[in-house]
């Protein structure tokens, strides 16, 4: 769109990082506290981060906020109010609210000047509420709608479903709980219909799930696969049938968008940002607790139909989370921001634009 971009981060250079069009400046390697460089947060390395933002002397600062993301509000904090701010926020934020609360009476986040966002509808609203005052806009992540619907389709089948999810194997993902409402889904379909789960991801969680699968005798119809290329999960995604998100704090849900894509029934929890991209029984199914979802499972393993209508719905249409549409919206964002700043800035348009990533 016209803009130099440039992103700083503390997050350390995986091993195999792919090499990036626009300059990503990461934590220095001569650094102690950059001890790391295979893809893990530096937390350490935030006050690095900010004030290579200031040195940076940029037209417009995006800031990419977690719950606890150190370089995001420190960099939040030194620029409001002198450079043209946005802040993205990427995780729900109710169950921290009284963290948030007491750190506005010590540095009064809620007055800073930025032109505040969240990836979803949820996120914006909890992220309101504890603004108490400031607009929140919604500038959810986008995906390359086009190429997840170009993996194809395979035919619905009814003696077999396969069932698929891509994840970090990390408590808030919630994988363990996923096995148990599986093993419950077998127990209720009929022994002789062909129920596979395959989970795509990698995370600390990997050594108990698999402890997990052989007490239970699960390992033969359920898969491990570990990280895989964006190309290997569209052809997983293009011959299984319904696609599971088990997260209960998923602030926007981008694996369950790219599976919408490429045409997967998506079971997910209603209270998450995965309903701003799927409606109950239109998109794929929506619950509230472990055992509505153990049932909306079970219930598209046995309606090949409900599969199939579901499946062509999602294949037909585009979903407004497309790379055109939010950059548009993200432009909106820096001019809001703009417009908060002190006289005498510049305009973001057509400008120099530091992304503070995440944490």
């Amino acid at each position: 769109m016209g803009h130099d971009v440039e992103v700083i981060t503390s997050v350390g250079a995986p091993p195999e990082s792919a090499p990036s069009s626009f300059p990503v400046r990461r934590p220095d390697a001569g650094d102690p506290s950059a001890d790391s460089g295979d893809g893990r947060i530096q937390y350490r390395a935030a006050r690095q981060g900010r004030d290579a933002v200031l040195a940076g002397k940029f037209d417009a600062v995006h800031v990419h906020a977690s719950t606890f993301s150190p370089l995001a509000f420190l960099v939040a904090r030194s620029c409001a109010g002198t450079v043209p701010t946005a802040l993205t926020l990427h995780s729900l934020w109710s169950y921290a609210a009284p963290v948030f609360a007491g750190a506005d009476a010590l540095l009064g986040w809620r007055r800073w000047p930025l032109a505040w966002s969240a990836v979803s509808s949820v996120a914006a609203a909890e992220l309101a509420t504890s603004l108490k005052r400031a607009p929140v806009s919604v500038l959810p992540n986008a995906v390359s709608t086009q190429w997840w619907r170009a993996g194809g389709r395979a035919v619905v089948r009814r003696d077999a479903v396969g069932v698929v999810t891509t994840m970090r194997l990390s408590h808030r993902k919630r994988p363990m709980q996923l096995l148990r409402m599986m093993r419950e889904v077998r127990a209720a379909v009929p022994a002789e219909l062909g129920l596979t789960l395959t989970i795509i991801g990698d995370g600390p969680l990997r050594a108990k799930m698999l402890d997990y699968l052989r007490a239970h005798h699960m390992l033969g119809w359920v898969t491990l696969l570990g990280t895989l290329s964006a190309v290997q999960i569209r052809q997983r995604y293009s011959s299984a049938d319904i696609y599971i998100s088990p997260a209960t704090l998923e602030s926007f849900g981008i694996a369950a968008l790219e599976a919408r894509c490429a045409g997967l029934p998506v079971v997910a929890f209603s209270r998450t940002g995965i309903s701003d991209f799927i409606s109950d029984r239109r998109e794929g199914l929506l619950v509230n607790s472990d055992r509505e979802m153990v049932a909306a499972i079970t219930s598209l393993v046995r309606a090949p139909a409900l599969r199939s209508t579901i499946s062509d719905h999602n294949v037909a249409s585009v979903p407004t989370q497309s790379w055109a549409r939010v950059t548009q919206a993200a432009d909106q964002l820096y001019e809001r921001a703009a417009r908060l700043t002190r006289p005498g800035q510049r305009s973001p348009a057509r400008s120099t634009l530091a992304s503070a990533e995440l944490r």
